[in-house]
């Protein structure tokens, strides 16, 4: 979770390096994401089986990545979780409703804690 994320080309390259992940979930108010270069990840990371992203963009650009990425992936991955949507869409409730429970208890936090002050015992 970080306000005003850039998934570059870049930083995706850097992240197939990490042969162990097999989740990511990006939560970014005003993030942006390159569609190309999440789709390389995916494809070079084969052990990955859940990208769930919570971004900026616009809802087709995001349908069109996950519906591409499913349709390339999910005969080979057949656990694969994809959720692609526009952080601030009306319709985000809805979406997450359908989400795997596992993946938004455990994984998904709408909340960043990135600036907050320590708790005081």
């Amino acid at each position: 979770e970080q306000p005003y994320f850039n998934g570059s080309a870049a930083f995706f390259e850097v992240l197939s390096k990490c042969q162990q992940l097999r989740r990511l979930c990006l939560v970014s108010r005003q993030g942006t994401f390159q569609p190309s270069a999440v789709t390389a990840f995916m494809q070079s990371c084969v052990d990955v089986i859940m990208c769930h992203m919570f971004m900026n963009g616009t809802l087709v650009t995001c349908k069109m990545l996950q519906k591409t990425l499913l349709d390339s992936l999910s005969s080979s991955r057949p656990a694969l979780s994809v959720v692609i949507y526009p952080l601030l869409h009306e319709d985000l409730d809805n979406v997450i409703r359908g989400m795997p429970l596992c993946h938004l208890d455990e994984i998904t936090l709408f909340k960043s804690r990135v600036a907050e002050e320590p708790m005081k015992l």
